[in-house]
């Protein structure tokens, strides 16, 4: 995604090493898109991260991630305690998705949640299967992410027609040392200024980390 691969560009220009990674099911990464859930999401992050924390020279690990990925970042962050991630950003986080998949309503793609298909398929022409469908609504997403104690940034487009902003607020107050950072006129990937949102995250990690 081009949000993260100029995120991970502009840190590396202020000195700050990153790692890049798809899913399962994801870009390069092996599996099908359709065994995607976001608890064996959760089990590639914590993957990653035990991955990382053994690299040479690494001083502090801190995570970013966008949409769902911002909540696999939440979770995980708050599985593993401030001790062992230094800082979060959650960007466009999509808490919703526990909400809509009990309602049967994903991204305005309707079905029955007490007779779930074998899949359902997204405007994008991407399927989400049954195993999404029905394991989704009862991820304990606000309680597991609130766990976290450290220090949160959360990027939110007050324009966000995928997840509206409302979601962006609640996920921000749920932290004690949160920072809300709204932005104005973006849709849900900020492809109208992806450079310079970017360029405020980076700002707030190089506070943080440097």
């Amino acid at each position: 995604m081009y949000l993260l691969t100029d995120l991970s560009a502009q840190l590396n220009e202020r000195g700050i090493a990153t790692l890049l990674f798809d899913f399962n099911g994801h870009g390069a990464s092996e599996g099908s898109f359709l065994d995607m859930t976001i608890p064996n999401e959760l089990e590639d992050a914590r993957r990653v991260y035990a991955y990382a924390e053994k690299l040479p020279h690494v001083e502090s690990i801190s995570m970013a991630g966008h949409s769902m990925g911002a909540v696999v970042v939440a979770m995980l962050a708050g599985e593993l305690s401030e001790d062992k991630i230094k800082t979060i950003v959650l960007m466009s986080p999509a808490p919703e998705l526990t909400e809509d998949t009990a309602n049967g309503d994903l991204f305005g793609v309707k079905y029955d949640p007490k007779n779930v298909p074998q899949y359902i398929t997204l405007s994008n022409g991407l399927k989400v299967d049954r195993a999404f469908l029905t394991t989704t609504p009862d991820v304990k997403i606000y309680e597991i992410s609130k766990l976290y104690t450290g220090p949160v940034l959360v990027v939110h487009s007050l324009d966000d027609q995928l997840v509206p902003y409302h979601y962006g607020v609640e996920f921000s107050q749920i932290y004690k040392n949160a920072r809300l950072e709204t932005l104005h006129g973006l849709d849900h990937n900020f492809t109208q200024d992806t450079p310079g949102v970017n360029q405020k995250i980076v700002d707030y990690l190089v506070e943080q980390l440097l």
